[in-house]
């Protein structure tokens, strides 16, 4: 599904419903040789409760930015009284990594 989607041109592929966020760039795992744009995997984390007896979850969501570059992806978590950025990454859009 991964490979059909990056084929399309997806720059951003987005999941859900796990719990738990993650967030990388495919190149990050996936050997890619002259990869024609960057696409941007996310794992989103939950806004619902937490499981009952899982360690560690956390209410969560991504919020995106995009320009002609670059795809940044900002993380929140719930502090219990308010929404606290815990993490920012940048990915490069189109042909080449950042500068």
């Amino acid at each position: 599904m991964l490979g059909a989607l990056v084929d399309a041109g997806a720059e951003l592929i987005v999941s859900g419903h796990v719990h738990q966020s993650a967030i990388s760039e495919r190149r990050e795992f996936e050997v890619v040789n002259n990869a024609v744009n960057g696409t941007t995997v996310v794992t989103a984390p939950g806004l619902g409760q937490p499981r009952p007896k899982r360690r560690g979850e956390a209410r969560g969501l991504h919020f995106f930015e995009a320009d002609e570059s670059s795809l940044t992806a900002g993380t929140y978590a719930w502090t219990g009284a308010d929404w606290c950025r815990i993490a920012e990454r940048r990915f490069p859009r189109g042909v080449g990594g950042l500068i």
